[in-house]
């Protein structure tokens, strides 16, 4: 069960969620409602850990979410498909996820299979439709076949296949015992998904009931009457008769009426004594998107306006009529109907009629697919739509067939049939349902839902054995990411190709001039390659953490790992090896050729310690540089400005101080040169800018103290900031 007690979130002066409280509970479908910039997603994101509340707090089966042990097989979510690397295909991303979370990698291809999407199981993601994406999302979710499932907006984009497919898929979860909390927008099938509704508006509760509780409370039926088209007198005569009655009358843009406030048997007698024929009568009950509407006119921020085209409308030809307004259309009420007025409401039928479905946890009909002292067959099929359920003929007397859609009455026509509906009704009930008069939207506490004695919420169980994940679950899981990005092998290769090229070149220049190189080391012309070849590592480093926040995937990896800062960890040790590795290699490849090239130029040969400065040394300094850009990354959360910082730190030292002349900053000038990051790695060739400063090996320990401060600073910011 998801709770949340007295949730605030403030960004600034704004505040988007203030004092919120709410439970969801198992074995039903919860909707999740409200107006753009409601607060449910920054809601959404507070449950998950992502947020951190300003106030208030809020628990899944009553521990917060990062304090759950190994999330991910208790809580799944979807909060945007979009969060996924575009270049990494749909099992890589899946495959990285479950490793994550200690997941068999076997459960990757089912539910690639679930969702339908193992024929494209190893395309890019960046390839996919929406409705695709949409598809890669709810598998993420379902991976560890856990027992609460978040999802926000997760028929975007559907076909409308798809979108039957969610819909089954969410009734067979709750079925199952589940605990499937959903936002949307579409008002149509939150009505057929849902059994029960938490709505919101500007980050305050406005409603928590049933589905059936909120048309009611927020809505009114009504009969909907035609009269003929040809005689519009007609219809204002019938108007003034239901006003005078008691009725409240409103036009539809078709040339109908709404009525409400009156039954329609007395709505036909109307009709008959004002001598009005009527082409129809029919009782309409009001939708969930039109009591959604009513009850949260008041709370929308974002209000569109009416295209004026301001100089733009042509003069309407001569003897053309404007177009009249529709009355009511664009007032409060309109989308859903005024609370009736006097005489009660009318076509009711008695509650509990034989033959209706059992009370859901809600008190709306259980969810199909739910049979009692088991589990369905297959809990992920699509479930049939259940089949329409006949209404008991009330007592008494039927009236003719089409009595309830259309009406006929003529006054002083002797021996007409006066078309009568004999259906008994209720003052009080519509169809079942307590019939109430709408209210403005108040603010509602959340119900205390507890397990009477005996009888515990249903839970589920999952077959999948669950293991304690640690740091080598993250490790296998970075690694996957690293390696499925072609972005990272082409970086690498052009490190190489930096690497190896410049310094077969400069090695070639060397051989082929009569420079004397005088017994001088032939491992430091590999110096030139390194230092270009390091803007690669600083840009992968870079990339390694700030992309996920640019692409969103950073909110997929906490919520399947929410100890952060293990997440970091496992970066920092893939990055370093992965760097150090293709660096030494690299290094060493060059420092062979130079050798080998300059054997015949008087070059002297290398020690033991000068090569292990030239290849382990320099390689060690590099893959920390990298590592520090990786942390910056991670503290910057910006690719592009991260990059340029670390660019800047790399070459501004060194330029900055080849400019500057002036005699009283001689000393920064030398400081310049000696810390500078080029200078550094020279050192490690036995080749200086200055003649004091550091040396030896102490350009490794600079890097390796600077590179802890970073990563310090990265995971205390990591913990206390939101995702």
């Amino acid at each position: 069960m998801i709770e949340a007690v007295g949730l605030t979130k403030r960004y600034g002066d704004k505040t988007a969620v203030h004092n919120l409280s709410f439970q969801v509970r198992p074995g039903a479908v919860t909707g999740f409602l409200g107006p753009n910039g409601s607060g449910k997603s920054t809601t959404m994101r507070m449950i998950l850990g992502l947020d951190n509340p300003t106030a208030g707090h809020v628990t899944i089966g009553g521990h917060p979410y990062r304090k759950l042990p190994n999330a991910p097989r208790q809580v799944g979510a979807l909060l945007d498909a979009k969060a996924v690397h575009g270049g990494r295909s749909a099992r890589n991303h899946l495959l990285s996820l479950a490793q994550l979370s200690g997941i068999p990698a076997r459960r990757v291809d089912e539910v690639l299979g679930v969702v339908g999407l193992q024929d494209v199981a190893k395309r890019r993601s960046k390839g996919f439709s929406l409705g695709m994406g949409q598809r890669l999302g709810i598998a993420a979710a379902l991976l560890g076949d856990p027992q609460v499932l978040l999802f926000d907006e997760p028929v975007n984009g559907l076909d409308p296949e798809g979108i039957h497919w969610v819909r089954n898929l969410m009734k067979a979860l709750a079925a199952e015992g589940r605990t499937v909390f959903v936002s949307s927008h579409l008002m149509s099938e939150m009505a057929l998904t849902a059994d029960h509704l938490i709505v919101i508006g500007r980050g305050r509760l406005m409603a928590d009931m049933s589905v059936t509780d909120f048309i009611s409370a927020n809505s009114a039926d009504f009969a909907r009457v035609r009269t003929p088209d040809t005689e519009p007198q007609l219809r204002e005569k019938l108007t003034a008769a239901l006003t005078e009655a008691g009725g409240h009358v409103m036009s539809e843009q078709d040339g109908a009426l709404r009525v409400t406030g009156l039954p329609l048997p007395r709505i036909s007698d109307i009709a008959h004594d004002s001598d009005v024929r009527l082409w129809e009568l029919s009782p309409h009950q009001a939708s969930l998107e039109e009591a959604y509407m009513r009850m949260t006119q008041g709370a929308v921020d974002y209000r569109s306006t009416d295209d004026q085209k301001a100089g733009l409308q042509q003069p309407l030809p001569p003897g053309a009529q404007p177009p009249m307004p529709v009355p009511g259309q664009g007032q409060p009420g309109w989308y859903a109907p005024p609370p009736p007025q006097q005489g009660g409401l009318p076509f009711a039928a008695p509650q509990g009629a034989p033959g209706q479905a059992p009370a859901g946890p809600y008190g709306a009909p259980a969810a199909p697919g739910a049979m009692p002292g088991g589990q369905p067959a297959n809990p992920y099929a699509a479930q049939p739509a259940p089949a329409p359920q006949a209404q008991p003929a009330p007592p008494g007397p039927a009236g003719p067939p089409g009595s309830a859609g259309r009406a006929g009455a003529r006054a002083g026509t002797g021996d007409a049939r006066r078309p009568r509906l004999r259906a008994r009704h209720r003052p009080d009930q519509v169809r079942g349902r307590p019939m109430s008069t709408p209210q403005p939207p108040m603010p509602q506490a959340a119900p205390d839902w507890q397990a009477a004695p005996g009888s515990p919420y249903p839970t589920y169980t999952s077959p999948i054995p669950v293991v304690r994940t640690h740091l080598g679950h993250a490790v296998a899981s970075e690694w996957t990411k690293i390696k499925s990005v072609r972005s990272t092998m082409w970086t690498l290769g052009v490190f190489v190709l930096l690497v190896l090229g410049l310094g077969l070149l400069t090695g070639a220049v060397v051989a082929s001039s009569d420079t004397d190189v005088d017994g001088e080391s032939p491992l430091a012309l590999g110096f030139f390659g390194l230092l270009l070849g390091s803007i690669c590592l600083i840009t992968l480093g870079v990339l390694t953490t700030a992309s996920e926040y640019g692409t969103g995937m950073v909110r997929t990896t906490m919520t399947a790992c929410p100890t952060r800062g293990r997440v970091l960890a496992a970066k920092a040790i893939v990055f370093f090896l992965v760097a150090f590795v293709v660096t030494l290699v690299s290094a060493t490849l060059v420092g062979l050729m130079h050798v080998t090239m300059l054997e015949g130029n008087g070059a002297g040969e290398p020690t033991g310690s000068e090569w292990l400065k030239g290849t382990v040394g320099v390689s060690l300094y590099v893959a920390l540089l990298g590592m520090l850009s990786l942390a910056v990354g991670s503290i910057i959360r910006h690719s592009a400005g991260a990059i340029t910082i670390m660019i800047g730190a790399l070459l501004a030292p060194l330029v900055i101080a080849l400019f500057m002349f002036s005699e009283s900053l001689k000393d920064v000038q030398q400081a310049l040169f000696e810390y500078s990051i080029p200078n550094q790695m020279s050192i490690f060739y036995a080749n200086s800018l200055s003649d004091s400063g550091p040396s030896g090996w102490d350009p490794l320990w600079i890097m390796l103290g600077v590179t802890a401060v970073a990563f310090a600073g990265a995971f205390a910011l990591l913990e206390k900031r939101d995702v």
